[in-house]
């Protein structure tokens, strides 16, 4: 499932990811507390993603965005429970304009046409970053991280090995910032190899499906690895 919400935000920064973030965590705990709880209370992967389109127009000084115009927030999850909770939660927050559910695209083929709406981060052991342009590595890490958060989200692991293949692909590097971050860096922020673009993805259906409304990749609940399929 999706949800759609436009933002009021007149001044969003570049780092947006955390501000989003929070408007999230502070819907769903004001919509279930307990259901909040219980999805920040381990290190369970969370059951979504989400992107962020800055309104057309918006003016940028320094690290904000000015915009008299609202700005579009996508969220995906595979958890109609979760998606659920969220909308009743943002409908009473004050910078949340509108918001609308859509029911997910059925994926029943072993391959999709896809393009990133926010950057992926694949990594190797030790958070290292995939720095080339190796999709055969990309592959490796790739079925390595989805086979571990499918067991935890799902208590199975791939029923095929999934397989990438860039059509017209590029490294970004995503500055980001969250509390995690700050104190276990001691820094203010981190920086992100990623990859943004239009690619190929086959293994199984059902996988494929999960892919497109977890996220794919890395820290898909920050900000990173949404995907629409073409």
């Amino acid at each position: 499932m999706r949800l759609r919400a436009l933002l009021n935000y007149k001044e969003l920064p570049i780092l947006y990811r955390h501000k989003v973030l929070s408007l999230i965590k502070s819907a769903l705990e004001r919509s279930d507390k307990e259901y909040f709880e219980s999805l920040y209370a381990s290190k369970k992967p969370r059951p979504f993603t989400f992107a962020v389109l800055v309104a057309k127009g918006s003016r940028l000084e320094g690290d904000v965005f000015y915009s008299e115009k609202p700005h579009t927030l996508w969220i995906s999850s595979f958890d109609s429970k979760f998606i659920v909770k969220l909308y009743n939660g943002l409908l009473e927050e004050e910078y949340v304009k509108s918001i609308e559910v859509k029911a997910g695209k059925e994926i029943k083929r072993g391959e999709i046409l896809c393009k990133s709406l926010s950057p992926i981060l694949i990594e190797r052991e030790g958070n290292n970053p995939l720095k080339e342009e190796n999709f055969e590595r990309f592959n490796i890490y790739l079925n390595l991280i989805e086979e571990k958060v499918m067991k935890a989200l799902l208590g199975r692991g791939l029923k095929k090995e999934l397989k990438f293949e860039p059509v017209d692909w590029r490294i970004v590097v995503v500055k980001h910032t969250l509390d995690g971050i700050r104190e276990g860096l001691g820094k203010p922020y981190a920086y992100f190899t990623c990859f943004d673009g239009y690619f190929r993805l086959s293994g199984h259906p059902e996988d494929l499906e999960f892919l497109y409304n977890k996220g794919i990749g890395l820290r898909t609940s920050q900000g990173f690895g949404m995907v629409e399929v073409l």
